[in-house]
């Protein structure tokens, strides 16, 4: 009994030993690993954002792929991150084709505005750029009311609010307006004449009438 007890002790302090041994080892990797570090990988030159005020690598500043030409000089010193982020601020504060530059506020073609937002984002503007353009779907018979309102549409020279595309004719007065449905301020430039899918468009820009969705009231 003593023997078998005598040889358990010495495989619990060979089996210690062998640990303390796997723990050094360890330890000294980490050391050699911390010495080496920079060595390894050499440290990275940093540029400061001007919008977050972050040090950060260059590869995360803007990059001409995403970026139109004629901001790209005023552009370098800001971050893709913050741009996003502008970007997509501007979603619910200006309408959709008056997004771009957070710099010199010039807008920016759809096509670097998707490359930069995120994925819900994305999805929103394609949506609402969709909306902007005024593209207006309707049954192709002629004696549907449905194409009748769009006639009556076209010809008293309707646009859409290009925040929620509410219908409204514009009647007199400055370009500066607000929309009766959503409240939302913009200019009468940026609020797109109804088209129809067949290149119909309407009459611009006056006339007597105030055109509303779901009646067509007028005064």
């Amino acid at each position: 009994m003593a023997s078998t007890s005598g040889e358990g002790a010495n495989q619990t302090n060979e089996e210690e030993e062998e640990k303390n041994e796997k723990n050094e080892k360890k330890k000294f990797r980490l050391k050699d690993l911390v010495a080496y570090w920079p060595k390894l990988f050499p440290h990275r030159p940093r540029r400061e954002c001007e919008i977050c005020c972050e040090r950060k690598l260059h590869k995360a500043f803007s990059h001409h792929k995403y970026i139109p030409y004629e901001c790209r000089p005023h552009l370098q010193t800001f971050c893709l991150s913050c741009i996003r982020s502008s970007l997509s601020a501007q979603l619910d504060t200006k309408p959709v084709l008056a997004m771009g530059c957070p710099q010199c506020a010039v807008p920016w073609n759809w096509e670097y505005s998707i490359l930069l937002l995120g994925y819900k984002d994305r999805k929103k503007y394609r949506r609402l750029n969709l909306l902007a353009q005024g593209r207006v779907f309707v049954p192709a018979p002629k004696d549907m009311p449905e194409a009748a309102t769009l006639d009556f549409l076209l010809d008293t020279g309707v646009r859409l609010c290009p925040w929620c595309q509410f219908p409204f004719c514009k009647e007199g007065g400055c370009d500066h307006m607000s929309c009766s449905k959503c409240a939302q301020a913009f200019t009468l430039s940026y609020a797109p004449v109804l088209g129809d899918e067949h290149g119909r468009r309407a009459r611009p820009p006056l006339c007597d009438v105030r055109v509303h969705v779901n009646g067509l009231e007028d005064d």
